[in-house]
């Protein structure tokens, strides 16, 4: 249980990683526009 938790963690952290980057807004651009 707890090693789950500590996996949801990594990946909320990872994923605030790759959105507060330049790379994934303009791919999200690119996506919004299509």
């Amino acid at each position: 249980m707890t090693s789950k938790t500590n996996d949801t963690n990594y990946m909320c952290h990872i994923k605030a990683r790759i959105e507060s980057s330049p790379n994934f807004k303009n791919g999200r651009a690119q996506n919004r526009g299509q």
